[in-house]
């Protein structure tokens, strides 16, 4: 039986093919709360109660839901820092981003101190010098004029022989105004528990918040007493050179360069290789092994020649890079082995491969077989809200087995990178997400003196394709 097709009906065909993809309605009163006192926490509503959420941070995928009130929360180990995006599944079962939020690492808080007497330095090129803790502020009045400043205050001398002063902090708090009148400065005001090359630490007291400088060569370091005048730190900086006699020194620092005293001097001893102490690690890192060791020694890796030490025993050890971490260094004197270490090496990245296995969108992973135990990130960025780099990291399996579990999203480009010893991205392959489910199979049913072709609905990003006509017989006088 032969069936044609009504003009009206084709008109109709052609209106509901167009109006057929259907765009949803933007997602409404949908947020990611910033107002929470714990950073650790990611919390906000969906538009929709029991709503699926994921959300992308510190290069790892987590997953929640909201609950009947369309409040979801998420708590991490650790407060997420960087790139922070989180998607809500919408009702054709794609993540459509409800937020991207950018959060930079927590600066540690300063526990409040009471203020106290400023510490009061003397004259200094002329001028009233006076400190106090970094964050409180120095007042002072003098000549009939105001001035202050947050941690250190230098009023320059007029007539006046004194200056009235007190402090302040941000908690409002402050001390008693007191006159301080024109004396020199005061040098000797440094007491060192110890020589701080015996010790690696450089220790003991002076005047409070007094700022302490090590100079060794033309490298310096300060630090800040504390309110009482106590300073501790690690001594650092002298084993760059530890193959030759080295001087240094540690005053004030407001003392430096101005000729006036306060200088304690040191010198520290090369160091000389023994039998019982052959090797003195001066750097050790994924690329290299620098130290000191006997003159004319010679250093190996797995066998090979990496140098040979100089007449004052320094040397370098540039790794040669391969397929290998675990490396084997050796130090021989005269035939004989004096030292060996397993170091850890940096692996040459064209050792490192990467092959995609399947590239699931409907269940948003991404399979892949790649060099055994290295870690890898996916990155991508989503047009719609901004150029931020979200990033997805995962680790192969001792087989070379990775997944990355994804957003559902598609339309976007993925990079694969391999993370190397120094986690520097080494791009290795670049995806499309495009659509590659099956097109819907279309629907034939008969109603009637009628056939029904249909389309189910097809739901990609952001629209739904569907689609229903109806034919009738011929010769049938009605329509369908």
């Amino acid at each position: 039986m032969f069936i044609k097709v009504k003009k009206s009906c084709a008109i109709l065909i052609a209106m509901m093919l167009l109006a057929a993809v259907i765009s949803p309605l933007p997602i409404q009163a949908v947020n990611v709360s910033e107002t929470t006192a714990d950073l650790r926490v990611i919390e906000g509503t969906t538009n929709q109660p029991n709503q699926h959420v994921t959300i992308v941070a510190d290069e790892k995928l987590v997953e929640t839901k909201s609950d009947a009130n369309k409040k979801f929360t998420y708590t991490f180990p650790k407060s997420p820092v960087g790139t922070i995006a989180v998607y809500q599944r919408n009702s054709d079962g794609f993540d459509q981003v409800i937020q991207m939020i950018e959060r930079s690492e927590p600066k540690p808080q300063m526990k409040p101190a009471a203020p106290q007497e400023v510490t009061y330095l003397g004259m200094i090129d002329n001028e009233f010098v006076f400190i106090t803790h970094p964050t409180h502020t120095i007042h002072a009045t003098y000549e009939g004029r105001a001035k202050e400043g947050m941690g250190t205050l230098r009023i320059p001398k007029n007539q006046a022989d004194s200056v009235s002063v007190y402090v302040s902090s941000p908690e409002k708090a402050s001390t008693p105004i007191r006159t301080y009148k024109e004396i020199a400065a005061k040098t000797d005001i440094i007491r060192l528990d110890a020589a701080p090359h015996e010790t690696l630490r450089v220790s003991g007291t002076t005047l409070p918040y007094v700022k302490v400088v090590v100079k060794i060569g033309y490298d310096e370091k300060i630090v800040q007493a504390d309110g009482t005048g106590k300073f501790d730190f690690p001594f650092k900086g002298w084993e760059i050179r530890a193959y030759q006699e080295q001087g240094y020194s540690i005053q004030p620092a407001h003392l430096m360069n101005k000729m006036l005293g306060g200088i304690h001097g040191f010198t520290i001893p090369a160091f000389k290789a023994t039998p019982d102490r052959p090797l003195f690690i001066i750097e050790e890192s994924f690329t290299q092994f620098r130290g000191v060791t006997f003159p004319d020694a010679v250093i190996l890796i797995d066998g090979d020649g990496c140098g040979i030490s100089y007449e004052q025993g320094q040397f370098d050890c540039y790794y040669p890079q391969n397929d290998r971490v675990d490396r084997m260094l050796t130090i021989e004197k005269d035939g004989q082995t004096i030292f060996t270490k397993q170091v850890k090496v940096k692996r040459k990245v064209e050792t490192i491969k990467f092959e995609t296995q399947s590239f699931d969108l409907a269940e948003a992973r991404l399979i892949g077989k790649a060099t055994p135990n290295q870690k890898f990130v996916v990155a991508y960025s989503d047009p719609k809200v901004g150029n931020a780099q979200v990033r997805v990291q995962a680790k192969s399996d001792e087989a070379g087995n990775i997944v990355f579990s994804l957003p559902r999203l598609y339309g976007l480009n993925y990079m694969v990178s391999y993370l190397d010893e120094y986690n520097y991205s080494h791009p290795k392959v670049e995806l499309r997400a495009e659509d590659n489910r099956p097109a819907p199979i279309p629907n034939f049913k008969l109603e009637s003196d009628c056939m029904v072709i249909g389309i189910p609905p097809f739901h990609y990003p952001n629209k739904t394709i569907s689609f229903e006509t109806k034919i009738r017989k011929v010769g049938r006088t009605f329509d369908c």
